[in-house]
């Protein structure tokens, strides 16, 4: 298990060759961020479609993020491995990443259950589902991987 958690050499040797403009890019990325998602919490409270349309607009921002993240490692004349993409490595994130989501849902679930909730649908299961592993996806690529 302390194996899986362990730092890669590889990752540690990307990591010296970071210079200052790839501090500012990662600055920059986190203020684009920051100012799209709050872009889309007034476009949700202004028009009533969004309002109900809160996931897939939520994706399609994620998607944007992804997007424009891959745009500056690319830009940057970077590999995708700088951010820690390594073929083969991608078992362990997802090993990790379930345990902790099915200890998180657990909880949520079961505290919703105390408090009185009833049982939503497959359907939205499905689509919360869909949603919060983009959403995680989302966060690992750019605040593990580029920030």
């Amino acid at each position: 298990m302390l194996k899986i958690l362990q730092v890669d050499k590889e990752y540690e040797n990307n990591l010296k060759q970071y210079t200052k403009k790839d501090g500012v890019l990662a600055f920059v990325l986190f203020v684009i961020m920051a100012l799209t998602y709050s872009l889309l919490a007034i476009l949700e409270n202004s028009f009533e479609f969004i309002r109900e349309n809160d996931l897939l607009f939520g994706c399609i921002v994620n998607i944007f993020v992804v997007a424009f993240t891959v745009l500056l490692i690319k830009l940057g004349g970077q590999m995708m491995d700088t951010i820690g993409l390594y073929k083969g490595k991608w078992k362990n994130s997802i090993i990790i990443g379930t345990i902790l989501a099915s200890f998180l849902v657990f909880n949520n679930c079961l505290s919703q259950l105390i408090n009185g909730s009833d049982l939503i649908s497959i359907q939205e299961i499905l689509t919360l589902l869909v949603y919060y592993l983009l959403v995680a996806i989302c966060e690992e690529f750019v605040f593990r991987g580029y920030i």
